[in-house]
């Protein structure tokens, strides 16, 4: 998983953060991709995506395809975000949201 941010390089060096005013708008970062099942590569529909620890979700349609919004600021200063994917029938997955370019987006999901 991927949300792509130009000024932001691979490498993550951690800096001291300003505290956020609480009246400025939250940045959103949108991370898109498919959702498939491992044992016959078809889009699974209904798979459901969580940020761990906070309200971020999102859901994958009926081709499988997810858009999944959250705050830029849970991934800023070097912090690992993770995300848990799952469905009725399938093995849950737990992956961790990474900033940058060159991403796969798309998931795998294996049957129990």
């Amino acid at each position: 998983m991927e949300a792509w941010v130009a000024e932001r390089s691979d490498r993550c060096t951690p800096h001291p953060s300003a505290p956020r005013d609480a009246a400025t708008a939250v940045q959103l970062g949108t991370v898109v991709g498919r959702i498939f099942r491992q044992d016959n590569g078809k889009p699974l529909a209904g798979a459901h995506l969580q940020m761990m620890g906070t309200p971020y979700v999102a859901f994958t349609d009926g081709q499988g395809e997810y858009q999944f919004h959250f705050d830029l600021a849970l991934v800023d200063n070097c912090r690992t975000q993770y995300v848990r994917v799952s469905a009725p029938g399938y093995e849950a997955r737990l992956l961790v949201l990474v900033v940058g370019p060159n991403r796969s987006e798309d998931v795998l999901l294996r049957r129990r």
